[in-house]
């Protein structure tokens, strides 16, 4: 087999898999298996010089198996080629990798805090920066801070038309048309929510009310359910709800 070949498979492997590129060279006319894939890889590993670490480090870990095997990936930020990989992901062989490697002066990690205390450890000097992805991450947790503390998470009718609702759940009252004539209804009644809340969020409020004031009337949840064309259980659950 050529050095040309040897690289193409090389090559091949590294963008599929070992198994995967010895089915593909199949199909080309080239008879190798997964199992001799793998030792032109490291032949081909061996053959070249360590890369050289840089000032500018990237750290991440990843797993051979879900749940059980983890690793630590060191890449260098310049040319984005892997450095090295070390075993386990809880900082202890980054601890003695870092030791070789004073030169470094910027680390891009996770927010893997035993990574953050290694580095903290054997390169005080040294910033530390989170990666764009959680970066993002970070960002979203914020605005979902920021949207549960503005808006409501459901909206809560009190047993009993009681007034005394938390900061969390709201009200929307309902103006007695007996009291109000229908002059002043047209001009004075004002929708609560309308900037917040859409057309069918407020019918859903409606309907919720009127399970609410069938049940203070005594009407069995078979009964509402009947009158309100709902199934028991959407009832069961309202009113389950709105008890609890």
């Amino acid at each position: 087999m050529t050095e040309r070949c040897i690289q193409f498979i090389y090559l091949l492997a590294l963008e599929t898999s070992c198994e995967s590129s010895a089915k593909i060279c199949k199909y080309l006319g080239i008879r190798t298996s997964g199992d001799s894939v793998i030792r032109m890889i490291l032949d081909y590993a061996d053959q070249h010089p360590t890369p050289v670490c840089g000032e500018c480090i990237g750290v991440e870990d990843f797993a051979y198996k879900k749940g059980r095997n983890y690793r630590t990936v060191i890449v260098n930020e310049k040319d984005h080629n892997i450095i090295d990989i070390l075993e386990g992901c809880d900082g202890k062989a980054l601890k003695e990798w870092l030791k070789q490697n004073k030169q470094v002066r910027t680390v891009t990690r996770d927010r893997s805090s035993a990574y953050a205390k290694v580095i903290a450890e054997e390169l005080p000097d040294a910033i530390q920066i989170a990666d764009r992805f959680h970066l993002h991450q970070n960002l979203m947790e914020c605005v979902k801070d920021i949207l549960n503390t503005k808006l409501p998470a459901y909206i809560k009718i009190p047993k009993g038309g009681s007034s005394k609702i938390s900061e969390r759940q709201m009200e929307v009252p309902v103006v007695d048309d007996t009291e109000v004539s229908d002059s002043k209804k047209n001009t004075d009644r004002i929708e609560p929510c309308e900037s917040i809340y859409s057309a069918g969020e407020l019918e859903r409020h409606k309907f919720y009310e009127e399970i609410m004031q069938l049940n203070v009337a005594e009407y069995s949840n078979r009964k509402i359910a009947m009158l309100l064309k709902a199934s028991k259980n959407t009832v069961s659950k309202v009113i389950k709800s709105n008890i609890d």
